[in-house]
């Protein structure tokens, strides 16, 4: 009798894994391999072969191409290396519909994604929550056949090996749709949430109807190619969908692009990291399709490991002489990361309880400099811990967090933010005051819930105050490191 609840379970299990529900892979054997092995082989491949390049800061979006791989994949791979030893846990795909003409967008009623290299779990949580809205629905034929999400699978599965996915496949959107659906996808962008627009860029030739010239084929595609990523890099969504109208432009992802747009901070930087034609591969324009890795970031510049173990080093000789009573450590600093003029908080943990927290925003000190003042004023100055200082034999308990902030930047919709991404700096006449990126994250909470905390804990504003008309909020972002991670 008492193997019957092991027994039920292991039955219960089985029948739920019977009954998941499966998208499987339809371009398995034709645009890339369904043999798992080969697969792997090739986007490793693919991976290996990108460019090296630094976005300073952590990548919130990637536009990556759909083709077949023999076509797109050393530009698909561009973009996903840069995913390397990134924390991200779940993936948003954007991607256009190419068979079936509708409006709005449509997630997949399905448990689960397949591709060759596995099957890939939806976050049905976070799908469910974005279909109440009217503009999304679940349409069975728009995923049937449709390749825009399947494509970047794989990639996105040797990358992470293990993630959550929120796939849609856009339809047709109204002016003022863009809007509505950005605010819904909004809600569900975190700092372990990466958004892929899968897009490939011109179709040129007779078979899709476009040939607005004949001469300079190359030339003209590059040109016209990359009108729509200038828009792109300056996050213009309003000038890319006046660019594709006017120009009558066959990029495929075209409504995906301007959601993302509209979606992504002001903070975010825009990078072109590769681009080419399947002209240039076949050596024949008359047919061909343009493709183009584009990453976007936030972030203040990244310090390198042994930046960040220099910064960490001189914030803790400092607080062990400071609480000493000895004179301040002096360094002999020649590292040029560490010479610029940036904004710094040193955070002070017993524990995981604080005990200290102070920074600028500003300084015309070099930058480690400002971490040696702000390991003092973090362990003497920070008011709310006026009669219970940090003491000597407290030190060795001590977490250092040193974190790094970009400039802010002035907002005005004050939920364009990604929690845990976005630290927020809110002034109100004459209170004012600031939460660092990393306080989301501790609170476990979301956009209102953070914004509405700051305002009402931390300035002593009503927690409504983020919405007054006269409330300024500012978003910057952090590279955010300690000595006991």
């Amino acid at each position: 009798m008492k193997m019957w609840p092991v027994f039920l379970l292991i039955l219960v299990t089985a029948c739920d894994a019977q009954n998941a529900r499966v998208r499987p892979a339809a371009k398995a054997g034709t645009w890339y391999t369904k043999d798992a092995k080969k697969l792997r082989k090739e986007i490793e491949g693919y991976l290996a072969a990108a460019p090296k390049v630094r976005l300073g800061g952590p990548p919130v979006a990637l536009i990556s191409p759909h083709a077949g791989y023999q076509y797109s994949g050393r530009c698909a791979g561009a973009a996903y290396a840069l995913l390397r030893g990134r924390d991200i846990r779940r993936v948003m795909v954007l991607g256009p519909t190419h068979h079936v003409a509708f409006r709005g967008a449509s997630i997949a009623d399905v448990d689960f994604y397949e591709t060759p290299l596995g099957k890939i779990p939806l976050d049905r949580k976070a799908c469910d929550a974005i279909l109440k809205s009217p503009l999304v629905r679940s349409l069975a034929a728009v995923h049937k056949d449709e390749h825009s999400l399947e494509m970047e699978l794989p990639f996105l599965q040797v990358m992470l090996k293990k993630f959550e996915l929120i796939p849609l496949v856009l339809g047709l959107l109204r002016e003022e749709d863009y809007a509505k659906l950005t605010a819904v996808l909004r809600d569900h962008l975190d700092a372990h949430t990466l958004v892929v627009v899968s897009s490939d860029f011109t179709h040129y030739g007779r078979m899709f109807r476009y040939t607005p010239f004949v001469t300079n084929i190359r030339d003209n595609i590059d040109k016209l190619d990359k009108g729509a990523i200038g828009h792109i890099l300056k996050l213009d969504a309003a000038g890319f969908r006046k660019y594709c109208a006017d120009k009558k432009a066959t990029i495929c992802g075209r409504v995906p692009i301007g959601v993302l747009l509209q979606m992504l901070s002001p903070d975010c930087r825009g990078m072109l990291v590769k681009y080419y034609m399947s002209g240039d591969l076949e050596r024949d324009y008359s047919h061909s399709v343009s493709y183009a890795s584009v990453a976007f970031a936030v972030g203040p510049g990244e310090v390198s490991p042994a930046g960040r173990k220099v910064l960490l080093d001189v914030a803790r000789k400092t607080l062990r002489a400071t609480l000493a009573g000895k004179d301040l450590p002096t360094f002999d600093i020649k590292g040029k990361e560490l010479l610029v003029n940036r904004g710094v908080f040193v955070t002070y943990k017993n524990r995981g309880r604080l005990r200290g927290c102070i920074g600028h925003f500003y300084s015309k000190e070099p930058l480690w400099k400002l971490v040696q003042q702000m390991a003092v004023a973090s362990a003497t100055q920070d008011r709310r811990f006026k009669d219970n200082l940090i003491t000597a034999k407290e030190e060795p308990d001590i977490d250092i967090q040193v974190s790094i902030l970009s400039p802010r930047t002035r907002i005005k919709d004050p939920l364009n933010f990604i929690v845990g991404v976005h630290g927020l700096y809110i002034r109100r006449g004459r209170k004012a005051g600031t939460y660092l990126p990393q306080v989301a994250t501790e609170l476990k909470c979301d956009n209102r819930t953070f914004i509405a905390h700051l305002c009402r804990f931390k300035i002593g504003l009503p927690a409504d105050a983020w919405q007054y008309g006269d409330t300024e909020v500012y978003i910057y972002s952090a590279q955010v490191f300690g000595d006991k991670e």
